[in-house]
């Protein structure tokens, strides 16, 4: 059996480690499904696994299994960033012209309720890891926009809000919303 394949197969046991051990082991499982090619073999799977674990009620480490996720999409730093264009776009489609790749895009994009879902998590780090997967699903801008606005008016950790305002800026972008930025007043000083 091929690394791939005996990594896929151990994702699902996370679930069974304690709570300390997941995060290392799923970083741990990282190389083996990416391998050494940009998209890595079957990227969509891995995108159907990490769903899998998302559903599950007693995984934690929710954070790291999200920024896999966006690996996953943007295809080992391949990024749409550079784009910020919907996948219909040729010049966007053409850097995703990997079935493969188109696959785990669309698999990725029917997560986007579940991780706006994963912006009112308890733990900081998964709400970060939330904001910024949803800035990688451009084909989910419009609503992931809404969902990263009302969290910003109730964040309190400053990371986090971080997060959900660069998201939130590139969501905006992609889904061509206006999104006004107050001047700041003549008198502002940067502390």
């Amino acid at each position: 059996m091929d690394m791939f394949n005996h990594a896929l197969k151990q994702l699902p046991r996370v679930v069974e480690l304690p709570p300390e051990q997941q995060a290392p082991f799923l970083w741990n499982l990282g190389p083996q499904l990416f391998g050494t090619r940009s998209w890595g073999p079957k990227p969509n799977r891995v995108v159907n696994e990490i769903a899998k674990l998302l559903d599950a009620p007693k995984f934690a480490a929710r954070a790291l299994a999200m920024r896999l996720l966006t690996e996953v999409v943007t295809g080992n730093h391949r990024t749409v960033i550079d784009y910020g264009l919907d996948l219909e776009d040729p010049v966007l489609a053409k850097r995703f012209d990997n079935p493969d790749a188109q696959a785990a895009y669309k698999a990725a994009l029917k997560l986007a309720p579940k991780l706006s879902a994963e912006l009112n998590a308890e733990e900081p780090a998964t709400r970060s890891a939330a904001a910024f997967a949803l800035a990688f699903l451009p084909g989910a801008a419009g609503k992931s926009a809404e969902h990263l606005r009302k969290r910003l008016d109730v964040e309190r950790d400053p990371l986090v809000a971080s997060s959900l305002l660069v998201a939130l800026g590139l969501s905006c972008r992609y889904a061509k919303l206006p999104w006004d930025v107050p001047e700041p007043a003549p008198d502002a000083a940067i502390e």
